[in-house]
Order: structure tokens, then sequence, then C-alpha cells
């Protein structure tokens, strides 16, 4: 048993079980409106819910009502709904109970239970008291708890934030001599410690 989740179910629907032949589902109804702090969905929209699926709950396999009570207890509003599957074995029978979350088809609570009954006679005092033993634990947990309200946060406009992109640095080429536009031009001053050559003296002739 998932106690807490339990706790805050409040409204169930309680839909006719797989294999059921005997209105197990109504005897159900009367068990679980025995439940102080938890609510019934009025069959009347229980029925009209499951007539716009076109499909008999009594007539499904087992492994096909999870889902199926789940759906259908979104569509009524409904918090969990009692799922019920009756199996024959010759001369008796087990009777399954599980609590199936509305929201994620989760299994709250199971229970499961073998019977017989004589000459097919089986009476609704029979059913309930059955039901009761089955479903007594359930019972005073239903409603026991308020869901938690969750806080509401305004709505704040989303600030895109852009972020400047690097670009990748471009890697300086070394130049060792830097290039000027001007030529230096050589100098003609000679230089120190340097005689400047003398013009050769004209030799007269004798």
């Amino acid at each position: 048993m998932t106690k807490d989740l339990v706790e805050e179910i409040r409204n169930i629907a309680v839909p006719p079980f797989s294999g059921d032949s005997h209105a197990w589902h109504e005897a159900a109804q009367e068990v679980i409106a025995q439940a102080p702090k938890a609510s019934l969905i009025p069959q009347e929209k229980l029925d009209s819910a499951i007539k716009t699926t076109e499909r008999d709950p009594t007539l499904l396999l087992p492994e096909e009502r999870i889902e199926y009570v789940s759906q259908l207890g979104k569509s009524v509003q409904a918090d969990a709904v009692l799922n019920g599957i009756i199996l024959s074995r010759e001369d008796r029978y087990e009777l399954i109970l599980q609590l199936v979350s509305s929201k994620d088809s989760r299994v709250l609570w199971s229970q499961a239970v073998d019977f017989s009954f004589k000459d097919d006679q089986l009476t609704r005092s029979d059913q309930k008291e059955l039901l009761n033993k089955m479903l007594s634990p359930l019972i005073p947990l239903l409603g026991k708890r308020e869901k938690p309200v969750l806080p509401v946060q305004p709505k704040q406009e989303m600030q895109q934030k852009i972020e400047p992109v690097q670009k990748p640095e471009l890697q300086k080429k070394s130049d060792p001599q830097p290039k000027s536009d001007k030529k230096t031009k050589p100098s003609k001053k000679p230089g120190k410690g340097v005689k400047p050559q003398q013009a050769p003296e004209d030799v007269s002739p004798m």
C-alpha cells in the first residue's frame, strides 16, 4: 500500500468488474460509500463515460484493465478507480481488488482472496461481507489527508541572456625587422680614424 497517496484519494469510481456476472461492483460501491471522507462518482456519470469507450469492462482481460480504468477515472474526474477482477478456477473463484490512480495508472493498493459458493447462489449480503473484510484496511485511510497545494508562481518573462561570442585571437606573425617606408641611404661621411685619400699631384715634366 502506498499509504500517503491513498490518504489523498477523495473521489472514487467503481466500474463493473472483469468476469463479473453477479454485480460485484454494486456491492463494492455500497462498501466504499462507508468511507467517512471519500465520495463515489455517481453511477450515471460512470455509465455515460463507459459508453464513450465502446468497450465492455466485464469482458476485458486483466492485463487490459489497468490502463482502461485509469483513463476512465480521468474522464469522470476521479482520483482513483477500484479495479475488480474475478477469476474462476473449477468450483472456486479468486477476487482481486486494486486501487488504481487515475493520474498515472499506478496501483496504490491491492488485495486478493479465494472464495466459493454453492449452487450458483450468492446474495448481496455475502458479497458485502467478503468485500468488507477485503476493504477494511483501505476504508479508514481514504480522504484522510488533504492534497498539498502547490504555490502559484507569477509568470516571469524569460530574458534570454546573450553572451558575447569570443572570437579566436589571430596569431601575430613575428617580424624581427620592422619594415620602414624610407630606405636608409649610406652615409657619405668617412668613418672616424680613416683619412681621406689625397688626389695625386701632377707630375711636371722635367
